[in-house]
């Protein structure tokens, strides 16, 4: 339903259904590393497993996120009809500071709390 609705306003289809299609869907080369991060247009895509996804392991395949340069993360899990945004603003990050574990714990922690309350 949700990815119906990406792009809808007022039942009113303001950007293309294709393109949002190709938007969330893998745009990386075929030949690129498998474990670095596979990308639609600017959307981080959860699909094939990858070392340096920016995506959390309990995140469900098909979700995808895109993320400003403040540290603001949207991730979008249309198998849960979810849609969650983690507001940040901090320019650089602290000598040492993980980002890949970092951006990854805000999609594992959306899973935890979405599992939580299912139960």
């Amino acid at each position: 339903m949700l990815i119906k609705l990406l792009g809808n306003i007022n039942g009113k289809q303001i950007v293309p259904k294709e393109m949002i299609h190709m938007a969330t869907s893998i745009q990386s080369p075929a030949n690129l590393d498998r474990d670095l991060p596979q990308n639609g247009f600017l959307w981080f895509v959860k699909d094939l497993p990858s070392k340096k996804t920016e995506i959390g392991d309990n995140v469900p395949g098909g979700s995808f996120q895109i993320l400003g340069y403040t540290g603001v993360t949207l991730l979008v899990i249309p198998e849960e009809n979810l849609v969650a945004v983690r507001m940040f603003n901090s320019f650089g990050s602290p000598e040492g500071f993980d980002y890949l574990s970092d951006v990854r714990s805000f999609g594992n922690t959306v899973v935890d709390c979405l599992e939580k309350v299912i139960k």
